[in-house]
């Protein structure tokens, strides 16, 4: 349908989180996906696509309030 995908969806990325890296709980996965993105890219993806910067752009509170946001997508 024309529709171009650069990354996973964010369906259900609470709990999807919780499995992508072993031993790392979903809150610090998704912090680490905010801050450093090219960390882990999941398979089918290009690394480099996702905003560089929010680490610098955004605050402490708004990076833990968008992750709150995250957690809640089950």
């Amino acid at each position: 349908a024309g529709l171009t995908i650069v990354g996973p969806t964010l369906k259900g990325i609470a709990k999807i989180a919780e499995t992508r890296k072993p031993g790392m709980s979903a809150h610090d996965y998704l912090y680490e996906s905010i801050t450093n993105p090219n960390a882990y890219v999941v398979k089918g993806f290009a690394p480099g696509i996702m905003n560089q910067t929010f680490k610098q752009t955004l605050s402490a509170k708004q990076i833990n309030d968008v992750i709150a946001y995250l957690l809640t997508l089950k």
